[in-house]
């Protein structure tokens, strides 16, 4: 019923909408043509969706059945309505379009299909009415298309272009259509509009059509903007009519490139082979629209992701196309530079194996280099940055600065580096600190590595430029003091390392002259990495150092944390909180452990053993005051039995002697668990000193242990003195010697002094009820020793005399006397010169009147008594009496 009733209005229908068409639809209509709108209008209805398959292009000889060509007369004629209170009532083309619904179109046979598409493609595009052409886009977009019904409306062939009139050859079946002719460019855009909408399937089903309009859009686009890409002129200045022509022209341009991306988004089994890969390079570049730029760099990187040889074997047009794009002082043109490096390098490199991506990346920064130099001098970081930010992290930094510096060390005439830069090296500069401190440093430990590496003596001033690059690099990034900062960024702590590893072993090669620029500058890599670097993130990352067999890298490393220890030692005196130093001090005393179990080993150089003890000395001196103490005690005590393992050693025993001294003073009484073993140890040390300096002539090695052994004694004697009383013969013994007592050679005077120190602490720190009797008893051996030794014994003698209180002195002055009336006895029973002799009673005389002085009336009587039976006694000669 549908189909006959359409059918026998249709030459009513056909009459009335020729009647309608010459109509002019800003101008008032009349009352018949209101009538005819409404009657139009009633007679549409009979267009159901049913009938659709019935529906002829044309009006034919037969009106038998319903023609597409009132629909699309509608369509293409003038927008007529009927208005009420301002209102709509009637819209002959929202009629129309009302008809065209999805089960309609289906129905329509093809030659139908392509009437129909046609007609409402114009109505999008050329209507005036808002609601209309958003309703024809409405209905384009439910649609079910196919690829033989759009592809005709894609080939576009610009009317202007000289080939315009060369026959084209059919790739297509022919379709007897109306639609036979070329398109007309709006159309076309209306055609790419409705595909960015619609599915994805018929995109990628004209992917060949697309890439062909493309090639058409280009040539056409190229013709207008090559001539304008250096003058002044611009669209803007462009005719009227050729100014809406171009812009519908790049817009088609800028839909095909963003459909061809989806498409190239979707997979590899799409046609990547019908792409011209060049025509997008070019569109890369264009120098007046960044939106077609925008979309054919994302093109071009879809292509390269999804079929990286179709981009790979145009390598050389797309660097060809970025070095002219580069020598150009267009910014418009630099930004599509730098976008088309960060889509195609990534795929480039990730496509190839990995020995053919380190190749790959070298490759193309060579070239670009090479590009860099041509360009303008403010355009060339920012295409530097574009360039490294495509490769993989650092990678890119570093390699470029690389070569930059490698070209400057190449054009540089003169050996001096002090010469001011060119070009290369102020680009590298720039480069370096445009990117992220992590970044820089990163590409510093590898700019080391690299020039580490260099051997051969013609490259010895790149070696050169390279080292004063990471060195200046690192110094720029010196700032504030870094006391107990925090690095938050673990990589930035790691490459701190790392650098900081380099530099150091390096430092401790042989063939380093220490007056040569290479030794400066590896100092000054060092000096910044100290002040870049917290503390104790310093100290963390250099003990790891003295682990392995390298001697001369551990001593470096020894003495780097010596000097650092005593520097922070005398920084902690100032205004730092006591808190900070207090955590500071716990962390470097906190690895003396590990340094002494890394380096003192049998096995190990015996300057590296050396080196260590004297840095736990250092450290000790610098931060044992600051630390915490009852942390630290087990630290300390360890570190006395390392010392103490040592001093059997002749050649470290000086310098574990200076180290036990420190502990020493620092222990104090918590030294009691290792004091009876230290004292043994320390006493024997200096015995043996003692006998090498009998057996041969002193030197200055011996002297120095004999005085720091006597130093450390002297310290425990005076804090512990009390303790001592296990070893008092032995001490006894060895300060009366007259090596200790009376020495000669370089340390003289410092022997000396400790001995008699000693001497005097003892007398003090024990009560005569436990030294006097070994004191008195030492007579025999020092008269064995001589003048010296009996003198210094007298002395010691008068010290305890004086520190002792009247009651002693009543308890043991019969003791004390009858001793001094024995060394007064001594003229006649040793052979001496008179003057020995006379200084050794001058003594014993001092010691009597000290006692004398101690005693009441009572215990003085039987002394002065005894005192005149021996002065009458027959051995004594009247000048001695």
């Amino acid at each position: 019923p549908d189909i006959e009733v359409a059918s026998k209005t249709q030459p009513l229908l056909a009459c009335l909408v020729g009647s309608l068409s010459s109509k002019n639809e800003s101008a008032e209509l009349s009352a018949d043509d209101v009538t005819t709108v409404h009657l139009v209008a009633e007679l549409l209805k009979f267009y159901t969706p049913k009938i659709g398959g019935f529906v002829e292009a044309e009006v034919g000889d037969s009106v038998c059945q319903p023609s597409l060509a009132c629909l699309t007369k509608v369509l293409e004629g003038p927008d007529l309505s009927v208005n009420v209170d301002g209102r709509d009532i009637v819209n002959l083309k929202e009629e129309t379009l009302k008809i065209f619904t999805t089960e309609f179109f289906s129905g329509l046979p093809p030659e139908s299909k392509h009437a129909a598409l046609r007609s409402l493609l114009g109505v999008s595009v050329h209507t005036r009415t808002d609601h209309i052409s958003l309703m024809s886009k409405k209905v384009l977009g439910s649609l079910h298309l196919d690829r033989e019904v759009v592809a005709p409306f894609l080939r576009w062939h610009d009317p202007l272009s000289p080939s315009a009139g060369t026959p084209v050859r059919k790739r297509h079946r022919t379709i007897r259509t109306t639609v036979e002719t070329p398109p007309n460019i709006q159309t076309v855009v209306a055609a790419l509009e409705m595909l960015q909408d619609d599915n994805e399937d018929l995109s990628a089903a004209c992917c060949g059509d697309l890439a062909a309009l493309l090639s058409s859009l280009v040539e056409s686009d190229v013709r207008t903007w090559s001539a304008t890409i250096a003058p002044t002129q611009d669209d803007e200045n462009l005719p009227s009519e050729t100014f809406i022509r171009v812009t519908y022209i790049r817009n088609a341009e800028h839909l095909t490139l963003g459909l061809l991306s989806k498409i190239s988004a979707q997979g590899p089994s799409l046609p990547f082979e019908a792409l011209r890969v060049e025509e997008i390079v070019r569109c890369t570049s264009h120098p007046l629209d960044s939106g077609i730029r925008q979309a054919a760099v994302d093109l071009l990187g879809a292509v390269a992701k999804r079929h990286p040889t179709a981009v790979l074997d145009h390598v050389l047009e797309v660097l060809s196309t970025l070095a002219l794009t580069v020598a150009l002082d267009n910014s418009q043109a630099h930004r599509a530079a730098q976008e088309c490096l960060s889509a195609i390098v990534p795929i480039w490199i990730s496509s190839s194996t990995e020995k053919q991506g380190r190749d790959k990346v070298n490759d193309l920064l060579e070239s670009f280099v090479r590009c860099l130099e041509k360009s303008p001098p403010h355009r060339r970081l920012p295409l530097a940055r574009a360039c490294v930010e495509s490769m993989p992290r650092v990678e890119g930094v570093w390699k470029l600065i690389l070569l930059l510096l490698r070209q400057q060390q190449a054009h540089r005439k003169s050996e001096d580096l002090s010469t001011p830069n060119s070009w290369e090296g102020e680009l590298a500069e720039e480069l370096a600190q445009s990117v992220s401190w992590a970044d820089n440093l990163a590409a510093m430990k590898h700019i080391l590595l690299h020039s580490q590496s260099v051997k051969s003596s013609s490259n010895i001033q790149l070696k050169m430029t390279l080292l004063q690059f990471a060195s200046s690099q690192l110094r720029s990034g010196v700032g504030e003091d870094m006391l107990l900062a925090e690095i938050t960024n673990d990589d930035i702590a790691t490459t701190y390392k790392d650098i900081l590893h380099i530099a150091m072993s390096w430092l401790s090669r042989r063939s380093v002259d220490p007056d040569s620029i290479e030794q400066s500058l590896l100092a000054a890599i060092l000096e910044s990495l100290q002040e870049l670097m917290p503390p104790k993130s310093f100290l963390d990352g250099i003990i790891g150092l003295l682990n392995g067999n390298n001697w001369l890298l551990q001593k470096k490393t020894l003495r780097l944390i010596s000097s650092k220890a005593a520097e922070l030692g005398t920084r902690s005196t100032g205004t730092w909180k006591d808190g900070d130093v207090n955590i500071l001090a716990n962390a470097y005393l906190g690895v003396c452990p590990k340094i002494c179990d890394d380096t003192l080993n049998a096995s190990g150089e015996e300057s590296v053993r050396r080196a260590a003890l004297l840095c736990v000395k250092t450290i000790v001196d610098a931060f044992a005051s600051n630390a915490s103490r009852e942390q630290m005690i087990p630290v300390h005590l360890q570190l006395v039995s390392y010392a103490m393992d040592c001093l059997d050693d002749g050649s470290t025993r000086a310098a574990a002697l200076e180290c036990t001294v420190s502990l020493v003073r620092v222990l104090g009484t918590n030294l009691m668990p290792r004091l009876n073993e230290l004292v043994a140890k320390l006493i024997k040390v200096a015995v043996d000193e003692v006998d090498a300096q009998k057996a041969l002539e002193h030197g200055p090695v011996i002297g120095d242990c004999l005085h720091q052994a006597m130093v450390a004694l002297s310290v425990l004697i005076k804090s512990l003195g009390s303790f001592l009383s296990p070893h008092l013969a032995d001490l006894l013994h060895l300060l009366l010697s007259p090596q200790v007592a009376c020495p000669s050679g370089d340390n003289e005077l410092r022997i000396k002094e400790c001995s008699r120190q000693a001497r005097e602490e003892l007398a003090v720190a024990l009560v005569p009820r436990i030294l006097l009797d070994p004191v008195l008893g030492q007579l025999a051996h020092a008269r064995e020793r001589g003048q010296e030794s009996i003198v210094v014994l007298l002395e010691m003698v008068g010290k305890i005399l004086e520190v002792m209180d009247s009651s002693a002195a009543s308890a043991y002055h019969v003791k004390l006397f009858d001793f001094l009336l024995e060394v007064l006895d001594m003229r006649g029973t040793i052979g001496m010169a008179d003057s020995s002799v006379e200084m050794i009673e001058k003594c014993a005389v001092e010691s009597v009147l000290a006692l004398c002085l101690k005693l009441n009336e009572k215990a003085f009587k039987p002394i002065f008594l005894q005192m005149m039976v021996w002065s009458e006694s027959e051995q004594i000669s009247d000048e001695h009496r």
